[in-house]
């Protein structure tokens, strides 16, 4: 029973972390990452958009926020538990990402606090500051 156990254990904790096994397959998680980071962001900032100009119904907006702030962390969690391989570059691209992901995460938060308080151009104002990020976001998206 305890080895059944034990093998159980190491099968979920061997679940949890995704390897990427060269630099290459590591900068293609990144990538990918940074697409949908990126996505989150852009689709966020036109919901809100879309809200100022046409003063659409509090509900959609706050549900497409939800959304994209749900979107957001779901791949910045994903990336996060990737295993790098052991190398300069992929702990370099890993630590750029990951405090891109950090700075959007924070902006989107801010964003949502501020849609639920009423203040709309302050929530676009959250998500313009999160533009610096999502331009490298694409710029590591394109490059790798």
């Amino acid at each position: 029973m305890k080895r059944f156990l034990a093998s159980c254990l190491v099968l979920a904790c061997a679940s949890c972390v995704a390897p990427a096994y060269n630099d290459s397959q590591f900068a293609s998680k990144a990538a990918k990452t940074a697409q949908d980071a990126a996505s989150a962001i852009e689709t966020a900032r036109l919901a809100l958009q879309l809200d100022l100009r046409h003063g659409l119904p509090e509900q959609p907006i706050d549900s497409s926020m939800s959304d994209q702030e749900d979107a957001l962390g779901s791949v910045a969690g994903t990336f996060s538990s990737v295993q790098p391989p052991q190398t300069k570059a992929s702990d370099d691209l890993r630590n750029s990402v990951l405090d891109l992901l950090d700075a959007a995460q924070s902006h989107m938060e801010d964003a949502r606090i501020a849609l639920r308080r009423g203040d709309v151009p302050a929530a676009l104002h959250a998500l313009d500051e999160a533009e610096p990020q999502a331009q490298k976001l694409h710029a590591i998206a394109e490059k790798y």
